[in-house]
């Protein structure tokens, strides 16, 4: 199976960082052919520019990577952190310019891992983006999603139990 990973974190070496080689390790170690992408370290712009709106053509080589790959993907796993209650302005605009309408997305299963410093304000509403009001438009009747808090005050052994369930859910998520 060929699987998207996204990665939306700046800070290289961060925990979501260690759940990205986790996830990647994981799939690639089940026989899945993975598609890896860390937003930042590549620089990628989450602007959506005016020639691209109403426009097949994305606006750059990056991106029409992105499009191809996710067009090739039978499943997409989103990592990042929970910035107010919302993913990071780069995997919005990921989003926004990769997921685009009227391409052929067919991802029935997908897996969103998030991380946040504090317990979040509103619990249910970045996984409600990603489960109701995101994913399902590419075609996700399955999206397992798990949130890990407090990072800042975890201990390393809470990481790695936290990596275990990360594990867990790929399994759900793709067998």
């Amino acid at each position: 199976m060929n699987i998207s990973v996204i990665l939306a974190h700046p800070k290289f070496g961060s925990f979501n960082h260690a759940i990205g080689h986790t996830v990647v390790s994981k799939l690639e170690n089940r026989g899945h052919h993975v598609f890896f992408h860390d937003l930042y370290q590549e620089e990628f712009s989450p602007l959506f520019t005016a020639p691209e709106l109403g426009n097949a053509e994305p606006g750059d080589e990056l991106t029409a990577q992105y499009i191809d790959e996710i067009v090739r993907s039978e499943g997409l796993v989103l990592i990042h952190p929970n910035w107010w209650n919302q993913p990071p302005a780069a995997l919005k605009g990921w989003v926004d310019r990769v997921l685009r309408h009227g391409l052929e997305i067919n991802i029935p299963n997908a897996a969103v891992f998030t991380t946040a410093n504090v317990a979040p304000s509103e619990p249910h509403l970045l996984r409600m983006i990603w489960q109701q009001a995101t994913l399902p438009y590419i075609g996700a009747k399955s999206v397992y999603y798990k949130e890990f808090y407090s990072v800042v005050r975890s201990s390393p052994e809470e990481r790695e139990g936290w990596l275990t369930e990360v594990e867990i859910g790929l399994d759900l998520s793709f067998g």
